[in-house]
């Protein structure tokens, strides 16, 4: 009786599963498709929507950093010569490498009073993209465990209900790959255009470094398009929604901002603001 009741107590402990993002994040779900009453083909989209919405006013004060970064990079570079003139000045003992050194230094420095002056920062520029990154993995992992795909344990093989016949055209079942490939090859192509996007705007003080990442976004963005041929249409239907709400969203900030530099005028000049250093 005794090894009985052990037995039974360990399978029970076996089957204990603690409720995880992913659980909480499938349970948002299904209830957005209960209430809506419609297939899982347009809730996933519809989700996708409402998050894009709940973070649009973080993605209008990260654009608004994004173009302060942008428009005090010329004071940097205008200040430069000058920074180095005084170095030169200061220390004409220094060598070619030391004499570098210390330039970049006080133009670092110079740059971080500048964006500290006005109020900008580049971890608040990149505020959008490191609160989106998290939302956009637990829905990914959440509609792959909903296609019957374990994640790193935290769901189950279970099949949602609805996700093998609530496809759209010629995915009838979200569970299962592209046959065409069209949607990887979207998700592609979109992530594409927001890269040149982003890169168009920034294109006036582009880096060496920015090059470096652009250009690695551009290879990563090609890759996808492998790893999404892998995944179920519900995954793949989510990442097209994410980046066409992303073309979308970024061609109306710019829209906005160009609107806004057409209605303000450039007969005033901002004095070139300089930074003290020790004599």
């Amino acid at each position: 009786m005794y090894a009985a009741s052990q037995g039974l107590r360990l399978v029970h402990k076996s089957r204990v599963r603690y409720y995880s993002v992913i659980d909480a994040s499938r349970d948002v779900l299904c209830s957005l498709h209960d209430i809506t009453g419609t297939s899982w083909s347009l809730v996933i989209p519809l989700a996708t929507a409402i998050v894009s919405a709940g973070t649009l006013p973080l993605a209008i004060k990260s654009r608004r950093q994004q173009q302060r970064l942008v428009e005090l990079q010329p004071l940097v570079d205008a200040e430069a010569p000058a920074i180095a003139r005084q170095v030169r000045r200061e220390e004409p003992e220094l060598g070619v490498a030391a004499f570098e050194r210390e330039t970049n230094k006080r133009v670092a420095l110079y740059r971080r009073e500048l964006r500290a002056r006005h109020g900008v920062g580049v971890l608040r520029a990149l505020a959008l993209p490191l609160a989106k990154l998290p939302i956009w993995l637990t829905l990914s992992f959440t509609l792959r465990s909903m296609a019957g795909a374990p994640v790193f344990g935290l769901g189950g093989d279970q099949v949602e209900a609805g996700f093998a016949s609530e496809g759209f055209a010629h995915i009838p079942d979200l569970t299962a790959t592209d046959p065409l490939i069209a949607l990887p090859v979207c998700i592609g192509i979109l992530n594409l255009v927001n890269i040149e996007v982003g890169a168009a705007g920034r294109k006036s003080t582009s880096t060496r470094l920015t090059s470096v990442i652009e250009n690695t976004m551009r290879v990563v963005s090609v890759g996808m398009i492998y790893i999404a041929a892998q995944m179920p249409a519900a995954v793949c239907l989510y990442w097209a929604s994410s980046a066409s709400l992303s073309v979308i969203q970024n061609f109306l900030l710019d829209r906005r901002k160009r609107k806004t530099d057409s209605s303000t005028t450039t007969s005033t000049t901002t004095p070139r603001p300089r930074m003290e250093l020790p004599e």
